[in-house]
């Protein structure tokens, strides 16, 4: 008799909030029986309209088929029907995102202007988030429409992870356009 393991909720421990966007709350945690740090974005489904379900429940779908060494890597995902919850289980990328490097980089007082990214950085940030695109735009036919600084997630290694893909738009054929333009 094979030992059982918690599913949903009860696998994961969740830990201290770490940010909040206009879809949800996004916490540190680990799963129980591995000890992975995780992350855990809660995103409040009473009282969407049907549009933004919608949108809630793409995003959940598109996490679910991406598969990239270059983008955050989607988990596991549950409902809790008693407080209308739904909760997305990630990858966490230790090393945070981009925004808040580059905040942190201009605001050192160690030279004047702060400190500056150097060409080999900025090389494998263009490399690293080109290939997700790539992968993204040719492999699943999708538009990731908000990528930005704070989208770009950290590896403890200095690599580069493509995350939030909330606005993510799927293309019906390669050669589609967006027909819309939204995002930050």
């Amino acid at each position: 008799m094979g030992k059982s393991h918690a599913v949903g909720q009860d696998a994961y421990e969740k830990g201290k909030k770490i940010g909040k966007g206009s879809f949800g709350t996004v916490f540190l945690g680990t799963h129980k029986a591995t000890g992975e740090r995780i992350v855990l974005k809660e995103v409040e489904l009473r009282g969407l309209s049907g549009k933004d379900l919608k949108m809630t429940k793409a995003e959940v779908n598109v996490l679910k088929r991406l598969s990239h060494p270059n983008i955050i890597a989607y988990r596991d995902s549950f409902h809790t029907p008693g407080d209308g919850t739904l909760t997305i289980v990630m990858e966490h990328a230790e090393g945070g995102d981009l925004g808040s490097l580059i905040a942190k980089r201009a605001a050192s007082k160690e030279k004047p202007g702060g400190l500056r990214f150097t060409e080999q950085e900025v090389l494998t940030v263009a490399a690293q988030c080109g290939d997700a695109l790539a992968y993204c735009h040719g492999t699943c036919h999708l538009l990731h429409r908000d990528l930005k600084p704070a989208n770009l997630f950290l590896t403890s290694s200095g690599g580069i992870k493509l995350g939030d893909f909330g606005i993510s738009r799927a293309l019906t054929s390669t050669n589609a356009l967006a027909k819309t333009m939204c995002g930050t």
